[in-house]
């Protein structure tokens, strides 16, 4: 459609006119329709779906809306708070994102990097926080594969009594990337995801995962695996609302 209508080669063509329409000016919306969007949105995400601007969403820094002065802190976990594991499966390099959810905000508190095969990062898990009640937020692709044996992972990990919260299958990468850069700071400014700074490797990553010329998020230089671990959690536990349009009866995914 950019190229069609809005590029440098096109946008003066007499024989093409582009007319752009953006949501605010829609009268048959629900009132709290835009605030939810811009809850659910980063802001430039916003850009192309509130007003109807051609924004690039591949290129640079996956995640732009982490900074590190605003969204690293002190992360404290109490007992008896349920621990949030999410897991990305690697043979030889498990990496495994450990938070709890506080109302609408998520806080890291830990990290497990380098873990050999699934066994090894229960293992670990366990020996770090005991008995305490675990949710683990797998790649789902784990109920049907194993990184060091017969059994699936998803099925070592609950060996562990660790519960399996994981999807039937994986969200598509950008509906998992919206959902974390939302948390990092949405289009009301609100910033609800806060990471301990002790989590170096997951800091690191968030800083240095960027795009592919193809657009696609770049996964050769290994800053993907906490951040997947991290998107597992923030998808299944904040996924972008689902929104009611006008007096239709039936249910739309808000895009």
């Amino acid at each position: 459609m950019w190229q069609t209508f809005a590029s440098e080669e096109t946008k003066e063509r007499a024989d093409r006119k582009l007319i752009k329409m953006r949501t605010a000016d829609n009268p048959y919306l629900p009132p709290d329709f835009i605030e939810r969007l811009q809850a659910n949105y980063d802001p430039n995400l916003l850009q192309a779906y509130l007003n109807g601007e051609f924004v690039s969403l591949t290129t640079g820094q996956v995640y732009d809306r982490f900074n590190r002065e605003l969204h690293v802190q002190t992360v404290d976990w109490d007992p008896e708070e349920p621990i949030l594991l999410g897991i990305d499966f690697n043979i030889g390099n498990m990496s495994g994102v450990l938070a709890v959810r506080r109302g609408r905000e998520l806080h890291v508190f830990d990290e497990i990097t380098g873990a050999h095969d699934t066994d090894a990062l229960a293992q670990e898990a366990r020996r770090r926080y005991g008995k305490a009640r675990i949710l683990g937020y797998p790649d789902a692709s784990g109920a049907n594969r194993s990184t060091n044996s017969s059994r699936s992972d998803i099925a070592i990990l609950e060996s562990y009594d660790i519960s399996n919260m994981a999807p039937s299958a994986n969200p598509p990468v950008r509906d998992r990337i919206a959902a974390v850069q939302a948390l990092l700071e949405n289009g009301m400014a609100e910033r609800r995801l806060f990471v301990d700074k002790r989590c170096k490797k997951l800091i690191e990553c968030l800083e240095l995962q960027s795009y592919t010329e193809q657009g696609d998020p770049d996964k050769s230089a290994g800053y993907d695996h906490m951040n997947d671990a991290l998107g597992y959690i923030v998808h299944r536990c904040f996924e972008v609302g689902r929104g009611h349009s006008g007096k239709a009866v039936r249910n739309l995914r808000i895009y």
